[in-house]
């Protein structure tokens, strides 16, 4: 969803800075780590965090699975030994 959407939506309830995190594989952990850091520096009272990383091309799926970075079942196994 757009940053810029779900800020207008909620305008009258939350106030503060809306972002949008890039940072390829760790975009949620970047957001949720500069979420902490705004609400312990006293920046903000609370953060609402989202992520999410959506698959729709099937070619994109098909390097993933040949490069070992995804599975065909889709289950997450990031300690397995393969």
């Amino acid at each position: 969803m757009n940053k810029h959407l779900l800020s207008e939506t909620f305008k009258l309830i939350f106030i503060g800075p809306s972002l949008s995190i890039d940072a390829a594989c760790s975009s949620s952990g970047t957001a949720l780590w500069m979420a902490v850091d705004n609400i312990r520096n006293g920046n903000v009272d609370a953060a609402i965090v989202s992520g999410c990383h959506l698959n729709l091309h099937p070619y994109e799926l098909l390097e993933r699975i040949n490069r070992g970075i995804a599975t065909r079942t889709g289950n997450s196994r990031p300690f397995d030994a393969n």
